[in-house]
C-alpha cells in the first residue's frame, strides 16, 4: 500500500494576517468617522441658518404657537401693533408707515424685502395676527370712550 503524500493547505503567512486586520479595522475607523463627520455638519449647518430666538424681535413665540387671550388681554395698543407687525417684519415684510419702518429698520434682526408676505404666514401667525388686530380694536374702541 503507498503511502499519500499528505497534501499541504496552503496558509496565510502571519504579516499577510496582519495586513488583512488591519484594512478592516482601517475601513470601519474611516467609515464611522465619515459618518460622524456628516452629522456633525448638518447640525452646525442648521445652527447657522436658524436664528436665536432672542435675536428675532420682542414676541418671537407669536410665530411659534397660538396666543392666549390672558397674554395679550393688558397690553397697550402700541405694544400689541408692535406685536402683530413684528410677525410681518420677521418674513422681510417692508413697511410703509414711518414709525414701523423706523421702528423695524432699528432691529438688528430686521430686512425689509417683500411688499407682501401673505404667502409666507404660517397658519399660527395668520390666526395671531387676526387675535392681535382683535384687542388693538378694542383698545382703539376703549380709547374713544366706547366699551364692550
Amino acid at each position: 500500500m503507498g503511502t499519500t503524500a499528505p497534501t499541504s493547505v496552503p496558509h496565510k503567512s502571519s504579516s499577510s494576517k496582519t495586513r488583512m486586520i488591519i484594512a478592516i479595522v482601517a475601513i470601519l475607523a474611516l467609515g464611522t468617522a465619515s459618518y460622524f463627520l456628516f452629522f456633525n455638519k448638518k447640525k452646525k449647518e442648521e445652527v447657522k441658518t436658524e436664528a436665536p430666538k432672542e435675536s428675532i424681535g420682542l414676541y418671537p413665540y407669536t410665530s411659534d404657537r397660538l396666543l392666549t387671550e390672558n397674554e395679550i388681554s393688558n397690553m397697550s395698543q402700541q405694544e400689541l401693533r408692535i406685536m402683530r407687525n413684528e410677525i410681518y417684519a420677521r418674513h422681510g415684510f417692508i413697511f410703509h408707515k414711518e414709525d414701523m419702518k423706523q421702528y423695524f429698520g432699528s432691529q438688528t434682526w430686521y430686512k425689509a424685502l417683500y411688499t407682501n408676505v401673505n404667502n409666507l404666514l404660517t397658519e399660527i401667525e395668520k390666526k395671531n395676527i387676526v387675535f392681535i388686530r382683535r384687542y388693538e380694536k378694542f383698545r382703539e374702541d376703549l380709547g374713544n370712550g366706547y366699551s364692550r
